[in-house]
């Protein structure tokens, strides 16, 4: 899979090139809450979270996954 391989906030063009390559993308930074997975998804702009909950900001992450 590719990682995270456009802008964090650019979810349009991960989508596209999820549909356009095969390949699946993973996203790490653009994951900030259950909403922005649940977006992205709605997007097509996933098959893979990579929660990283040692980031500070990804406290919420974690905490909104377990509820």
């Amino acid at each position: 899979y590719l990682e995270q391989p456009y802008p964090a906030d650019d979810l349009v063009a991960l989508a596209r090139l999820r549909r356009r390559s095969g390949t699946p993308v993973c996203l790490d930074e653009s994951i900030g809450s259950l909403g922005d997975a649940l977006t992205a998804h709605a997007l097509g702009a996933l098959d893979v979270v990579n929660v990283k909950p040692a980031r500070p900001a990804r406290s919420r992450t974690r905490s909104s996954c377990s509820q």
